[in-house]
């Protein structure tokens, strides 16, 4: 893995979101506030664009608030980000996995 791609690992553990459904589909999701879109599309270009960039506006309790989100299906990718260990689910129900995996 070069220091591009342990760039873009690194980010998707912390902000990103790896979903997975029946017969091999599923996707690596990167969701950030819009003001710091430079970083999705320098992600998307390491990735040599093969994601699917969208925005979308959100009304909340909080405020109003605009993202912008990397989709990426390609299956190939998720494996291999799979085989370094990134694990799909919710954050919370990951923690333990990667801790116990860095304390082997």
């Amino acid at each position: 893995m070069d220091k591009n791609e342990s760039y873009v690992y690194g980010f998707i553990c912390c902000d990103g979101s790896l979903y997975e459904t029946t017969r091999n589909r599923g996707k690596i999701s990167i969701e950030i506030n819009i003001r710091d879109s430079d970083i999705i599309y320098k992600i998307n270009n390491i990735l040599n664009n093969i994601g699917h960039i969208s925005t979308r506006k959100r009304i909340t309790n909080f405020g109003n608030s605009e993202t912008m989100t990397l989709n990426v299906y390609n299956l190939a990718l998720r494996n291999r980000y799979k085989s370094y260990g990134l694990i799909a689910g919710k954050k919370i129900q990951r923690l333990p996995l990667l801790y116990a995996n860095i304390l082997k």
